[in-house]
């Protein structure tokens, strides 16, 4: 995915935005050519998003496609309130437990050091490399990851849950409008098929 903030950390790589947005796009219309009239994407990356929407918007304006981007992480405000009583940021308590509820071998709780890692960062100050990968974009520690097991499979349990809940609304409401931002052609042919 893209990435500005953390390309110096490895294995971080960059892409510029519009390579990264011509290979979403060969890659959904293919897709669409294989007969996918529903796609649904989970991105994990905030610097993937600008891409994302561009090329979402592009293709359904084009194709008789519906399209729906989520941005998980965006999505646990709820659960990491109930569950950790606060959200945190990238690499904090949010995506350590995901990490930790589908992947616990990959998390080694003694390699985090709050004093080293965590960072919050700032508008009016932006640094390349930022002086801690943990980002927490309040300051509030209870942010901070948390290493507990159990918690992190009530917390995406309950991420999991309020994320389907969208997507069946979206589901059971996207032909409501007929495709009006489709070609002519493209939105008469999906009536009629």
């Amino acid at each position: 995915g893209l990435t500005n903030l953390l390309v110096q950390t490895a294995p971080a790589s960059h892409y510029d935005d519009s390579m990264y947005a011509a290979f979403l796009a060969a890659t959904l219309e293919a897709f669409v050519g294989h007969g996918f009239s529903t796609i649904i994407i989970v991105n994990g990356h905030g610097g993937n998003r600008g891409a994302l929407k561009q090329v979402a918007r592009q293709l359904v304006r084009e194709q008789a496609v519906s399209v729906a981007v989520i941005h998980w992480w965006m999505l646990t405000g709820n659960a990491a309130k109930v569950v950790y009583g606060g959200g945190g940021g990238h690499a904090a308590v949010e995506e350590t437990a995901a990490v930790l509820h589908f992947h616990p071998d990959m998390v080694d709780a003694s390699l985090y050091q709050s004093d080293q890692d965590d960072f919050t960062p700032e508008e009016g100050m932006w640094c390349y490399p930022p002086p801690g990968e943990v980002l927490l974009y309040d300051g509030d520690h209870k942010g901070r990851p948390d290493f507990d097991a159990e918690k992190a499979g009530k917390f995406m349990h309950q991420v999991i849950g309020e994320i389907e809940l969208r997507l069946r609304r979206w589901l059971s409401r996207r032909h409501r409008l007929g495709g009006s931002l489709r070609p002519r052609e493209t939105a008469s042919k999906a009536k009629d098929g």
